[in-house]
């Protein structure tokens, strides 16, 4: 079961304004759809962001700057407490704990009490921190392209992307994010990911070619991306998915399996 966590309070790192940080108490992925470019579609929940926008001052920022106020206490059902209510949970016990968590809720900063959300960034936010130059390391880099590059999947996922991504766009961001994992030393390279950066740029001998031992050695999911580049499809395709029983199958051109039958 999806539960999400009581959220984290961070400061803006431009003007301090708290901010709420969700956070995840547990997650399961049934209902999700595996591609082959990493991304994960869930009906339930997105991954957890490392860029968000501040809904005050609407600014870009990574989360890791941001200097954690605390952890936001779970509010009453209810702010409006007659004293005779009151009484009656003091004489009761305070069942559920309600009394105990107004109080709480009462005691905190007026700033916390009416902070929003940090917002998850779209495509448009990913290229104005790529813009601003908040890809400040490899990583950071890595980070906002793929995402990017997701977005521009998007299409071809049969989702309604909010931002139209230009082909010639689309094709400039995975040649760069390409660049930054075949400058990592070999041992770090992930070879899916190049493999499949390389087949959607329409490199597919190279892509072949780099998943070779990866088929041999039966690492998922490198023969569906061999077979996609053998029919020369440039398209993200759907890899694996879990349904709503928490069964996890594979996809291939013979259609949909269990592991272990590719």
């Amino acid at each position: 079961m999806t539960r999400l966590a009581n959220p984290a309070v961070l400061a803006c790192p431009y003007r301090g304004h708290p901010v709420l940080q969700r956070r995840l108490a547990s997650w399961r992925d049934f209902g999700t759809v595996f591609w082959s470019d990493g991304y994960a579609s869930t009906l339930r929940l997105g991954t957890v962001d490392k860029l968000g926008r501040c809904p005050e001052c609407a600014k870009l920022f990574w989360l890791d700057e941001a200097k954690e106020l605390g952890v936001l206490p779970a509010g009453p059902r209810s702010l409006n407490w007659p004293w005779w209510r009151q009484l009656m949970y003091r004489l009761a016990g305070d069942p559920g704990g309600e009394l105990s968590k107004l109080n709480a809720w009462n005691a905190l900063p007026p700033t916390w009490q009416r902070a929003m959300a940090i917002e998850s960034p779209e495509a448009n936010d990913l290229r104005q921190a790529l813009a601003e130059g908040l890809g400040t390391t490899p990583e950071r880099e890595s980070y906002l392209r793929t995402r990017l590059w997701w977005a521009g999947n998007d299409k071809d996922r049969g989702h309604q992307g909010k931002v139209t991504m230009l082909p010639e766009e689309k094709q400039a961001n995975k040649v760069a994010l390409l660049a930054l994992i075949q400058a990592q030393p070999s041992e770090k390279r992930n070879q899916i990911t190049e493999s499949e950066l390389l087949r959607e740029l329409g490199r597919f001998e190279e892509a072949i070619a780099l998943l070779k031992d990866a088929v041999a050695g039966d690492v998922f999911p490198a023969q569906i991306i061999v077979e996609k580049a053998l029919a020369g499809d440039v398209r993200v395709c759907e890899v694996s998915r879990t349904n709503p029983l928490g069964e996890f199958s594979v996809v291939t051109s013979a259609g949909t399996r269990p592991p272990g039958m590719i």
